[in-house]
């Protein structure tokens, strides 16, 4: 939970609370002032923030339902065991065309998507966002809400000979 507000200069000021397991959220002994409240959790689609007036002339009370997504996430690799380092996935939702682009971490060769909707997914490897998909690298994945599902990207770039057993192409791992 983040609470945004300013102080009596006009700065922007933020603190934050970390939710219970009865997902309830404590913020004590706050200054009278106008505060924004905005709700995030891994997993989850953001709410609406509120706004709330402090003092109230009772303690407030805010009620945010959290709606339960999906994510994609994984790792990147070459065929010749190189660093990807750099492209993106991009998930588009085969209904409506909703699209992410979720870049590599060049550190990890990773990619993790932002909360995802139920529904059928086209994942696609992205030298830079605006190129052709991947030789090889594509695939459809149906996801529900509180669904992790984790893939596997092995891509082969111009000049790159396969090591081992890897190939083009998506494995899902979970």
């Amino acid at each position: 939970v983040e609470l945004h507000y300013r102080d009596r200069a006009g700065r922007p000021l933020r603190s934050e609370a970390a939710l219970g397991a009865d997902g309830a959220a404590r913020l004590e002994a706050l200054p009278a002032n106008r505060y924004r409240v905005r709700v995030r959790h891994a997993g989850f689609f953001d709410p609406p923030d509120q706004q709330v007036e402090v003092p109230a002339v009772e303690e407030p009370l805010l009620r945010f339902e959290l709606q339960p997504a999906a994510t994609i996430s994984g790792e990147l690799r070459t065929v010749d065991g190189s660093k990807v380092a750099s492209g993106v996935v991009q998930l588009t939702r085969t209904d409506d065309g909703e699209f992410h682009l979720c870049p590599v971490e060049p550190r990890g060769d990773l990619f993790r998507s932002p909360p995802l909707r139920a529904g059928v997914w086209q994942v696609e490897f992205r030298e830079y966002p605006g190129d052709r998909p991947a030789a090889g690298v594509h695939l459809e994945v149906a996801v529900v809400p509180r669904q992790e599902l984790e893939l596997r990207l092995t891509i082969q770039r111009q000049g790159q000979t396969p090591v081992e057993d890897r190939t083009p192409g998506i494995e899902v791992l979970g």
